[in-house]
């Protein structure tokens, strides 16, 4: 899906009605590929943030931004070059924001 796309669905929340295990800025996510059985864990983070080595991804890359709205246990799945990928969401952590996107 194309950020385009993901933005023409998006809901806007207030912070406390948003779901505890629901996938936004600054939430920790576990995945597992459907295909290879690997388990991969990262940040979702502004990309001015984004840097590989800390487990921190862009919202903005494919991702990042198909994931926002998912929650815990829910399966999500996108096109990327090498064909259709499919993931299942195993965890989610959101602590209270505070603006600091570190």
């Amino acid at each position: 899906m194309s950020l385009a796309n993901e933005l023409s669905r998006a809901v806007i929340v207030k912070e406390e009605a948003f779901p505890p295990h629901g996938i936004r800025l600054n939430s920790k996510v576990q995945l597992l590929d459907l295909n290879t059985q690997m388990k991969m864990e990262f940040t979702i983070v502004m990309p001015q943030y984004a840097d590989m080595r800390q487990n921190k991804i862009s919202i903005l890359t494919p991702m990042g931004a198909a994931l926002i709205g998912f929650r815990k246990d829910e399966f999500v799945e996108w096109k990327v070059p090498a064909g259709l990928k499919k993931f299942q969401i195993l965890n989610v952590v959101n602590e209270k924001t505070n603006g600091d996107q570190t």
